[in-house]
């Protein structure tokens, strides 16, 4: 594809979405797991030399699980309501964001409008391979932080080597899933499979891949500075008008203009948030598509 050919991508993808806004909806809890590679790269860089820095200097846990279990009993006896809704909630959220996700994939493959209902009753079916690829690939993960964290390595090679290898096969694991999520949702393919054909999917468009992900990453960007213009434009006449009310000691309005104006910028993000995930998806579900038309004779299934 040429880079042609990816600005039409684009297009389309976000007409497809402004025109369905019932996608907007699915962006907003997509969002909660759905990620652009290279975001992920720039968020994550600080965390994990932060990792690595206490891999580093710590030789034992500083902490004592005798401690833990200890305190929780009293933890679980005292607060037992607000963790009884607290794991509500996060198991809730988890189910949504997951279902979001799928009906996302589901609407833009099929390209045509949908319902609510119709989009989660379709992606029930596919909902548990997805949480197992996504629990399959927190494992691969944390297994990779463990074989980071051997003494050995730190002692042998420089602290940049395994710090740019994590973060190389992290991308590569997180390309790879996105494709496995579409051969399960797509392809009805079983979990191992589907892993299998998104990494030979990846292998043979790795640089398309890539391109589009930079590109994806230049809209988030883009999107982020149009929020921080606008929060500082809108910033300047909020404060004169504060300013005003605290002099006059109109306490009513200070409160109101302020609460006002806080719930604008959240709402704003939210949703320009959730409209960019929905269009995230429906530009890989489209890439995915094109690129898997390509290969109708290959032994990628």
């Amino acid at each position: 594809m040429k880079k042609t050919d990816l600005k039409s991508l684009f297009k389309e993808s976000w007409v497809f979405v402004w025109e369905n806004p019932i996608l907007w909806f699915l962006g907003f809890f997509a969002a909660f797991f759905s990620n652009n590679e290279i975001i992920s790269l720039v968020r994550n860089y600080k965390k994990i030399n932060d990792w690595i820095n206490q891999l580093v200097v710590l030789k034992l846990f500083h902490f004592s699980f005798k401690n833990l279990f200890s305190v929780l009993p009293d933890f679980l006896n005292s607060n037992v309501s607000f963790v009884v809704l607290a794991t509500s909630l996060g198991i809730l959220l988890f189910i949504l964001s997951f279902l979001s996700q799928i009906s996302l994939v589901l609407s833009a493959a099929d390209g045509q409008k949908t319902s609510f209902k119709q989009s989660w009753r379709r992606g029930k079916a596919f909902l548990w391979l997805v949480i197992g690829l996504y629990l399959l690939i927190l494992i691969v993960i944390y297994g990779l932080l463990a074989l980071f964290s051997i003494p050995w390595i730190f002692k042998h090679l420089v602290v940049a080597v395994p710090v740019f290898v994590f973060l190389l096969l992290g991308i590569i694991i997180s390309f790879v899933s996105r494709y496995a999520i579409f051969f399960i949702i797509l392809r009805k393919n079983k979990l191992f499979k589907s892993i299998k054909n998104g990494f030979l999917f990846f292998i043979k468009n790795w640089l398309i891949t890539l391109k589009t992900s930079f590109f994806v990453f230049l809209v988030m960007l883009s999107l982020g500075l149009i929020i921080s213009l606008v929060s500082v434009g809108t910033a300047i006449p909020f404060m004169v008008m504060v300013d005003f009310f605290l002099r006059f000691d109109l306490t009513f309005f200070f409160w109101l203009i302020s609460g006002i104006y806080a719930l604008s910028i959240i709402i704003s993000v939210l949703f320009l948030s959730s409209v960019f995930s929905a269009w995230q998806t429906s530009v890989w579900v489209s890439l995915f598509s094109k690129l898997s038309s390509l290969y109708s004779n290959s032994r990628i299934k």
